[in-house]
């Protein structure tokens, strides 16, 4: 175990493990476009263009994908916010219900003289 209390790494233990890094799935535009041009039917300017066009769409669709799950995580919490206040509504409903019968058993102001009390 080395001093700072960590677990040694998994080379120490695996030996025949070599790391590499992994290359990024999507090649860069700044990397030569000449080879995914090589195979097709289409003149390499137009092709260049579609390649362009479908990074294009891809880094769109990443963004359309970002602000519907924002949407999606902004309804979710509203939907808690409006059974909360359905909840709260019903409770205050009861709260009120429970006085209402108070007053009444008092026999005070059950029949009441009309009016409505302005606040």
């Amino acid at each position: 175990m080395p001093p700072s209390g960590m677990a040694p790494p998994l080379s120490a233990h695996f030996p025949a493990l070599s790391f590499r890094p992994v290359p990024p799935l999507e090649p860069r535009l700044t990397q030569n476009t000449e080879s995914a041009t090589q195979n097709t039917p289409l003149a390499p300017s137009v092709e260049k263009a579609y390649y362009r066009k479908c990074i294009e769409l891809k880094r769109r669709l990443n963004e359309v994908e970002e602000a519907n799950d924002a949407a999606r995580l902004r309804r979710a919490r509203l939907d808690r916010a409006i059974l909360k206040m359905r909840l709260e509504r019903a409770f205050l409903l009861e709260q009120l219900s429970k006085r209402m019968e108070y007053v009444d058993a008092d026999g005070e102001e059950a029949q009441g003289n009309g009016e409505e009390r302005a606040d």
